[in-house]
């Protein structure tokens, strides 16, 4: 049986916009979540959790904003490695993220 992303990320408590492990294309199915992907996620949550409280935002509404998104590019950048141009700045000021 295959399930939305959307809906394993309510039942797993995970608000992100990036998946955070492989999805299927419905014709086969997906390896695990690796331990780093698992460590991603955590980190994606542990941030957001911070940066929304910190600019009095419920955190679904930062996570749909670039800041959101700037905090997954970020958390992935710390696991596996610069591969995504983000700074720390772009996930707490929206204007940051404007600027690129």
């Amino acid at each position: 049986m295959w399930i939305r992303k959307a809906q394993r990320d309510i039942q797993k408590g995970v608000d992100s916009p990036m998946p955070t492990q492989l999805v299927s294309n419905e014709e086969f199915i997906p390896r695990r979540q690796s331990k780093e992907q698992k460590h991603v996620e955590h980190l994606i949550g542990e941030i957001s959790a911070r940066n929304s409280t910190r600019l009095g935002m419920d955190r679904r509404a930062f996570m749909a904003s670039p800041m959101g998104l700037a905090t997954c590019f970020l958390a992935s950048n710390k696991v596996f490695g610069a591969n995504f141009d983000v700074d720390e700045a772009e996930t707490t000021e929206a204007a940051a993220s404007a600027e690129k």
